[in-house]
């Protein structure tokens, strides 16, 4: 076989590949498949290497084949690298409402210290610390919470938090991937992923593991309606030279749940916390939302088994007033901090337009989940509106 045969097998195997691929695609955008049947593993934005953290989603889960992701692969769809914990969405919206009120939190008295096993990864904290700290990635640091445990019952949830500083996962959490010159390569681990991979045999380590800060992650995608009485996700653009997910269409708001001066439920913890991220991200104040609850705690891959709570919401609030709002609050941001959002949204006039639109402007691996949960409790809340309007 001479080699412009060979040449030709190749082309016409690649061209093939491409066109199946495009078909797919098309099928996709051409069949009236709800949204929440879309695989969202497509949905997940590519990202170039960082840093610290390798944001692709395959490679995610096969650095942690004994956990199940949110979504598993199967062909043609990528698995979203999140590990659920508790889900409370429940077969009925009133039910969702009740799982999500009845969450609880036991505080532990002692704040939490960072753990070392042995001087080298203590070197290494250090050294991911001040080569943070170098690129101006730590600007406060603020006291967050961690999840030491949690429970989950027929009487609801329990979580046990503990008081941490941000700059704990900043040595532990958010340098996963770092490769950088640290002490960690005298044992020949390239990273802190790969020797917790081998410490903890190819999963996520407990969520009590001292070495690892496991501050808990909260987002929100909040939904707002169209002139025609569709309700769509508001997800604003994320801006670049964050720590995590810099660029791209992202969550309404998320942030590391911080530590209360006062309050000791759920609800005066993490609740309120989530209200004021929004204020602050997107200058969406708590009179303007109609309902908020938490649907799921998770744990995500990127961060090594960083506990996340998502939530969704809804707002009466029109695209104008929210852009309005959106302008208002990255003009406060550019005053007093670095912002956090860009003055954009992925733009979207229904939910068929919602479709095509994600498969063309991928979304954060953290908004991805974010709304595959809040799609489930938005097909109840619609269902709720179409009732409560015959």
């Amino acid at each position: 076989m001479d080699l412009s045969t060979v040449l030709t097998i190749v082309i016409t195997a690649l061209v093939t590949l491409a066109f199946q691929k495009f078909v797919e695609r098309l099928t996709a955008l051409l069949t009236k498949v709800p949204l929440e049947k879309l695989p969202f593993g497509k949905l997940i934005r590519r990202k170039s290497s960082r840093v610290y953290l390798k944001y692709r989603a395959k490679k995610l889960c096969k650095n942690y084949p004994d956990e199940q992701a949110i979504a598993p692969p199967i062909p043609y769809k990528e698995p979203i690298p999140y590990k659920e914990e508790i889900c409370w969405i429940g077969p009925t919206y009133k039910d969702t409402l009740a799982r999500a009120g009845a969450v609880k939190v036991d505080t532990m008295r002692k704040p939490f210290v960072l753990y070392a096993d042995t001087d080298v990864m203590r070197i290494f904290q250090v050294q991911a610390l001040k080569h943070r700290q170098a690129k101006g990635h730590i600007r406060r640091d603020d006291s967050v919470i961690r999840l030491q445990s949690y429970s989950n019952n027929s009487g609801g949830a329990v979580l046990q938090i503990q008081r941490a500083r941000y700059s704990d996962q900043v040595q532990s959490n958010l340098v996963m991937d770092w490769t950088g010159n640290h002490a960690l390569k005298k044992w020949r681990f390239n990273t802190l992923r790969t020797y917790l991979s081998v410490l903890n045999h190819g999963k996520l380590g407990p969520l009590c593991d001292p070495m690892m800060a496991n501050t808990i992650g909260m987002s929100v995608v909040l939904y707002y309606p169209t002139s025609t009485g569709v309700y769509l996700p508001y997800l604003p653009g994320r801006a670049k030279g964050q720590a995590v997910f810099d660029g791209g269409f992202h969550c309404t708001a998320s942030g590391a749940a911080e530590w209360p001066d006062t309050g000791m439920t759920f609800e005066e913890i993490f609740v309120e916390d989530m209200y004021d991220e929004l204020w602050e991200e997107v200058g969406i104040a708590r009179k303007d939302i109609d309902v908020m609850v938490p649907l799921a705690l998770c744990r995500e891959f990127l961060r090594g088994g960083k506990p996340q709570i998502f939530f969704a919401g809804v707002t009466e609030l029109s695209k104008s007033e929210l852009t309005e709002r959106r302008k208002s609050a990255l003009e406060l941001q550019k005053k007093l901090d670095v912002p956090e959002i860009v003055d954009k949204q992925l733009i979207l006039s229904d939910t068929e337009d919602l479709r095509e639109k994600l498969l063309g402007e991928p979304l954060t691996l953290e908004a991805t989940a974010n709304l595959y949960y809040a799609e489930k409790f938005m097909e109840q809340y619609r269902g709720v509106q179409v009732r409560e309007n015959q």
